[in-house]
C-alpha cells in the first residue's frame, strides 16, 4: 500500500515539474476510490495550483464526486431493485467485476460467476463487511456481470471525465463540484477506518525514520577522519 504522503508528494512533484514547462492545465486521472488517496491527490492539485500559477484538477475526484458507476446503466442490467437484492457496489462487485470483464477479461478468473451475492444495505454496514463470517473479499454480486455492462460502464466513465476536463479547460469554476471524499457522509465506521490507515502510514513513516537515523550514525564520518 503506498503511503499517504508518498502519493500526494508525488503528485506534486509531478505536477510542479510540469508547470514548471509552462502548461496552465494539469489533470490527474486515475481509478481508485481509496479514501485518503483521494485526500492525497485533492491535495497536490490545490497546492501546484495556487503555488505555481496553474490549473491541476483532480478530474477523477470530481468525477467520484458523481458517483462510482452511473446507477442508470447498473439498473439497466441489474434490475431497478439492485440494491435491495444485491446490496452496494464495492471491489469485485457486477460493476466492477464488468468493467473488468471488458478491458481484460482473459484475466477474470471463472469462478466469479459461482459466487453467491455479498449484501450490504447502508455504508456503514459496508464498512463492516470485515466483521461478518461470511465475507470473502467481494460485494455485491459479482455473478450477475457482463462484458456489456462493463463496456458501457467504462465508457460511461470515460464520457464524465472528458465532460469535466471539457469544463476545466474552458475555464468553468468547479470549486462548487462534489469532490470525491468529502462528499461522503460523516459516520463512525468511516472515521474509524481512515484513523486506522492513519495509524499504518504513520508508524511505517516512524519505522523508515528510525532506520535512516540509524543508517546516518553509521555512516556519518568521524570528525577527526583525513579525507585528503
Amino acid at each position: 500500500m503506498v503511503r499517504f504522503e508518498t502519493l500526494r508528494n508525488l503528485a506534486i512533484d509531478l505536477g510542479v515539474t510540469i508547470a514548471r514547462k509552462g502548461f496552465k492545465n494539469i489533470f490527474i486521472i486515475h481509478s481508485h476510490g481509496g479514501p485518503l488517496h483521494n485526500v492525497a491527490f485533492n491535495d497536490a492539485a490545490a497546492f501546484v495550483s495556487e503555488t505555481y500559477n496553474t490549473r491541476m484538477i483532480h478530474i477523477t475526484g470530481l468525477v467520484f464526486g458523481e458517483g462510482f458507476y452511473t446507477e442508470e446503466v447498473i439498473k439497466k442490467y441489474l434490475g431497478e431493485d439492485w440494491l435491495e437484492r444485491y446490496g452496494m457496489a464495492g471491489h469485485a462487485c457486477a460493476a466492477e467485476t464488468s468493467a473488468n470483464l471488458y478491458l481484460c477479461g482473459n484475466l477474470v478468473k471463472p469462478v466469479y460467476k459461482d459466487l453467491p451475492p455479498f449484501v450490504t444495505k447502508d455504508f456503514g454496514e459496508f464498512l463492516r463487511a470485515y466483521e461478518r463470517a461470511d465475507w470473502q473479499g467481494y460485494w455485491n454480486a459479482p455473478a450477475q456481470a457482463s462484458k456489456e455492462m462493463g463496456k458501457e460502464l467504462v465508457n460511461e466513465f470515460v464520457e464524465r471525465s472528458f465532460r469535466i476536463a471539457e469544463k476545466a479547460l474552458a475555464g468553468e469554476d468547479l470549486s462548487t463540484l462534489p469532490v470525491y471524499p468529502t462528499n461522503l457522509p460523516s459516520m463512525p465506521e468511516a472515521i474509524d477506518l481512515i484513523k486506522k490507515e492513519q495509524e499504518i502510514y504513520e508508524n511505517q513513516k516512524a519505522q523508515i525514520e528510525k532506520w535512516l537515523k540509524k543508517r546516518e550514525d553509521i555512516n556519518t564520518p568521524s570528525k577527526h577522519q583525513d579525507f585528503n
